[in-house]
């Protein structure tokens, strides 16, 4: 992705996730409001200056304003561990405070051991695949839901049209349809709920596994 195209949706989006009205920034940068619609559309690219005021008001980082780097910390460190690892700088700083209460080797180890451990990965992937399903699951449920609705009012309309008629023919025809369709999502959904329970229990033997305390009792 380019500079320009990056700086612009990057802008865009840190403003609406902050909650702040364009015209709220603008006023604080000291720049017109139309100025900054026009960067975050793209349409404008400002100097450097003020691309360095704009990371310094949002506490973010040039290089992640310009799509240089997934990270919006200052802090190089940081920014280093976030871009090899594909970490977020939450989560960096998440495993900092755990090397803060990791004062002992005990737990050092234990630590390590849970963040080496393939088994992590494993959960991860677990963990990715019940929540694509439960997505999945829900995107089919309301087009079931739409196709219902569909349905009831060709239902509705054949009960205005007249019984045997060329339009009541044609509407019975998609009523069917409709049903089929319908009736073939209810089965999807059955079935992808009967994946999601597996996966749940998978998740549920892996934790146990995983987090077992008896892994790490003294002998």
């Amino acid at each position: 992705m380019a500079a320009k195209e990056s700086f612009a949706l990057r802008l865009y989006a840190i403003r609406e996730n902050k909650g702040l009205s364009r015209q709220k920034v603008a006023d604080d940068l000291g720049i017109s409001r139309a100025s900054l619609e026009y960067y975050e559309k793209g349409k404008r690219t400002p100097d450097i200056n003020t691309i360095e005021l704009i990371a310094d008001y949002f506490g973010i980082s040039i290089d992640y304003l310009l799509g240089v780097t997934d990270c919006q910390s200052y802090d190089t460190d940081i920014r280093q561990i976030c871009d090899y690892t594909g970490l977020s700088k939450g989560a960096v700083e998440a495993l900092h405070e755990c090397k803060e209460m990791a004062k002992s080797s005990e737990y050092r180890a234990i630590l390590n051991d849970f963040i080496e451990q393939r088994r992590m990965y494993t959960l991860i992937s677990e963990f990715a695949n019940y929540r694509a399903l439960t997505n999945d699951i829900e995107n089919l449920k309301k087009e079931c839901s739409d196709l219902m609705k569909k349905e009831n009012v060709t239902v509705f309309k054949m009960s205005k049209t007249t019984f045997d008629s060329d339009e009541y023919k044609s509407l019975s025809h998609e009523t069917s349809n409709l049903n089929k369709e319908i009736s073939n999502l209810q089965d999807k959904i059955h079935n992808m709920n009967k994946e999601l329970k597996l996966s749940l229990l998978s998740i549920q033997e892996l934790v146990t596994n995983y987090v077992d305390p008896r892994r790490y009792a003294e002998n």
